[in-house]
Parts: C-alpha cells; structure tokens; sequence
C-alpha cells in the first residue's frame, strides 16, 4: 500500500503521445515512432499494451499538472509504476549526471546548457521512468487507468483476440 500522495503529487501519471510544437525527439528514440503521429502512438501502446523506451528506460510519465505536448496519452497509476520498478528521476547539473554509470544514468535527465537552445531544465516535468534493457515494457491489466484523446470521434484500432474485464483485469471470451 502507498502512502498517501502530498497535494503537488498525483496517484495518477501521464504518458503523453505528442510533442509540443518546436521540441525535438531523444536522439535514441527509434525512426519509427519518430513518424508516428500522437495518434498513432497511442493506438499503438493501446493495441500492444507496451510502451517504448527512449534511452535504456521507457518514461512513464510525468504528474499531470505537466503539460507536455497535444492531448493524446495514457494516465497509469503511479503504484503500477513502482511495482515494475519505477519511479521518480532527478535533476542534476550535467557535470554530475556526466559522472554517474550507464545503469544509474537511466535516473536522471540533466540540466545543461545547448548553444543553439540555450538552458536545458525539465525539471518541471517530474517524469517518471521504468528502466527496461528489453526494449520496451507491458503493462498489467488495469495500469492504464484513462485515455487522453485529443479528439472525442477518435477511435483505436479494434483488438480481437479477447475482452479484459477493467475491473479485475481477467480475460473474457
């Protein structure tokens, strides 16, 4: 059982689909899902129930007071995230961040400074991430816990193979 969130914190997390116009993906971010629209994106951990990773880990989300990009997204329960070995990353200046190892690197997102961009601090974000060396993670049943659309006609692609009932996550025929 979590303990109960403080009033800047939120049970629920936001993986969000788009960009916000002008931002540039993580250069490690597959060519694939570079071309895919929000809408695409979610369809896609909609239909696959997984997430990809932009760097060794797959963010998971951020507290929702985060606005990032367009409105297409998932919200996943911040326990589902801890129980998959997620959580919170840190901030640090980039000289620290620069002395830390591969495997703890997933932890952080440092603040630096770009020339052409100048500073670099998404601190605001408080992003959340999973730390996957698969390649991307697959969500329990009834992680996802809301589906963010940007438009109300849209529709996901039809999945076929079995019902999930939302409460208990069992399979349905």
């Amino acid at each position: 059982m979590l303990a109960p969130t403080s009033p800047g914190q939120s049970d629920l997390l936001v993986r969000f689909c788009g960009r916000r116009k002008g931002s540039q993906f993580t250069p490690t971010v597959p060519d694939a899902i570079k071309q895919m629209t929000p809408q695409q994106r979610l369809n896609s951990i909609l239909h696959s129930q997984t997430s990809c990773p932009s760097r060794r880990s797959v963010p998971t989300g951020c507290q929702p007071s985060a606005s990032l990009g367009e409105p297409w997204g998932v919200l996943l329960k911040r326990a589902d995230v801890i129980a998959a070995d997620g959580g919170g990353i840190a901030y640090p200046p980039e000289s620290v961040h620069d002395t830390w190892d591969p495997e703890t690197k997933v932890w952080g997102n440092p603040i630096r400074v770009d020339g052409a961009r100048g500073l670099m601090d998404f601190s605001w974000e408080r992003e959340w991430r999973i730390p996957s060396s698969a390649g991307s993670v697959t969500f329990q049943a009834g992680a996802i816990a809301a589906v963010l659309l940007g438009d109300p006609d849209w529709k996901p692609s039809p999945v076929s193979e079995s019902w999930v009932n939302g409460v208990t996550g069992a399979r349905q025929p």
